[in-house]
């Protein structure tokens, strides 16, 4: 008799188990390897996404731009990006939405820079002069970035040769001499200057203009709008994560360590920006200004169509 009563109550859980594990949303979220998605690594250890009903995958791709195509194909749903990709690719006829923020920018940080190379004979940004720099991705962010902060320098960026070379290949580049100098972000930046293979010519954030978005979370419009709850619990999660590592910093970036498998000196120094989950429309207008005058935009954005609210 009890064993009767036992069978039916065993099926009961099974079953509810079941539907509680098919109400989880999968979610694979892409990310470069960069401080900036520190409370994405937080909170996927942490479960902050998982009681919330949310089982993210995080899957690192090489470069921000790269993303809206991952996006477009469904291969993922997330995409961490620097803030000019959605800009750029909007522009090219996408719909692509802002979802949340990583970090906005601070004209104390050290984690991005200008380094050169030892014995190159480049002592200020008037040397660049007829030099070759890499950055990460040609007219991404920090191509961008480092073609403003020689221009303000009073260089003729013209005269300067960009060509595209992946982080963790930068400073190798600079050692063999085959470039001059590197636009480049923490984790690199330290682990380059720490190996001797270049020297900072001149961190680039003091020169900059403070809280405009460096990097954000975005979706296809299409994705966006038919997971409302989803991202609110993407939202709260992360900003969860931001909670936990304040109290908990070494855990955190030890967290962050597992993710972006950098040597643990270089994990030990590795600078944080400012951290900030909310977007607003308001902290793209850098990006869209400094982009219209490089000639990068066909159009003007529409910055507030571009934030999903």
């Amino acid at each position: 008799m009890k064993t009767s009563k036992l069978v039916p109550a065993l099926g009961l859980a099974l079953a509810l188990w079941a539907a509680g594990a098919a109400a989880q949303t999968r979610v694979t979220v892409a990310y470069t390897a960069v401080s900036e998605f520190m409370p994405l690594f937080v909170a996927k250890e942490r479960g902050f996404f998982a009681k919330r009903g949310l089982e993210v995958t995080p899957q690192q791709l090489a470069l921000s731009g790269v993303m809206p195509a991952a996006l477009q194909s469904g291969s993922v749903q997330i995409a961490g990006v620097a803030s000019p990709v959605l800009l750029q690719a909007n522009d090219s006829g996408m719909d692509l939405v802002g979802l949340a923020g990583t970090s906005i920018h601070s004209q104390s940080s050290r984690s991005i820079g200008l380094v050169v190379r030892n014995g190159g004979g480049v002592k200020s940004a008037a040397d660049l002069v007829g030099k070759k720099i890499a950055v990460p991705g040609l007219n991404a962010a920090l191509h961008i970035i480092g073609r403003k902060w020689l221009a303000d320098q009073g260089v003729d960026t013209r005269k300067v040769t960009f060509v595209e070379g992946a982080f963790p290949q930068m400073g190798d580049l600079l050692k063999g001499g085959s470039i001059d100098a590197a636009v480049t972000a923490d984790p690199f930046l330290g682990r380059i200057v720490q190996s001797g293979a270049g020297t900072l010519l001149s961190p680039l954030a003091p020169d900059l203009p403070a809280g405009f978005s460096n990097m954000l979370y975005m979706s296809t419009r299409a994705w966006q709008q038919q997971h409302g709850q989803a991202i609110e619990g993407f939202r709260a999660a992360l900003a969860e994560a931001l909670e936990f590592a304040a109290a908990n910093p070494e855990t955190a970036r030890a967290d962050m360590g597992k993710y972006l498998k950098v040597p643990a000196p270089v994990l030990a120094s590795l600078a944080v920006p400012v951290y900030k989950v909310p977007l607003a429309s308001g902290e793209l207008q850098f990006w869209a200004d400094t982009m219209r005058q490089q000639g990068m935009l066909r159009k003007t954005p529409d910055l507030a169509a571009m934030v999903a609210k």
